[in-house]
């Protein structure tokens, strides 16, 4: 049997990864971000990134998201309370946003509190680079 940890994307690719989302220790990290895109969407089920991004929470560090992941944070409910922006390619996202008591503001990047949220492709640079800046004050 091999011993090799490996991911397998939606259309079988696939690539060797160092460890399992249950190894990561978040403090050994300043934050944490979830990429967009429809797939992204497959982690609101997923209660061992739940539970991460809840101890990321819990030690005060960065939680990033853009494009459709900021709808897997309102689905969890971290962003109670929180301003936040995401696509809305369906017209969705504000009622979403509502009905998870989070507050949209149709921006490209929103930061709140160590919240980081982006809309879309068009953002990611800024997105990412305020990100950075965000962990790089939490050290």
């Amino acid at each position: 049997a091999s011993t090799e940890k490996k991911a397998i994307g939606r259309f079988g690719s696939s690539v060797k990864i160092d460890f399992l989302i249950e190894e990561v220790d978040p403090a050994d990290y300043e934050g944490i971000f979830f990429v967009g895109g429809l797939g992204s969407l497959d982690f609101m089920e997923n209660k061992s990134a739940q539970n991460l991004t809840e101890k990321f929470i819990k030690q005060d560090k960065v939680i990033g998201a853009i494009c459709a992941a900021p709808r897997v944070l309102l689905y969890w409910g971290v962003l109670e309370n929180e301003m936040c922006t995401g696509h809305n390619w369906d017209g969705e996202f504000p009622a979403l946003c509502r009905q998870s008591g989070a507050i949209w503001k149709n921006e490209d990047v929103i930061i709140s509190g160590n919240f980081v949220t982006a809309n879309g492709p068009e953002s990611s640079e800024n997105f990412a680079l305020t990100f950075l800046e965000r962990c790089a004050e939490k050290k």
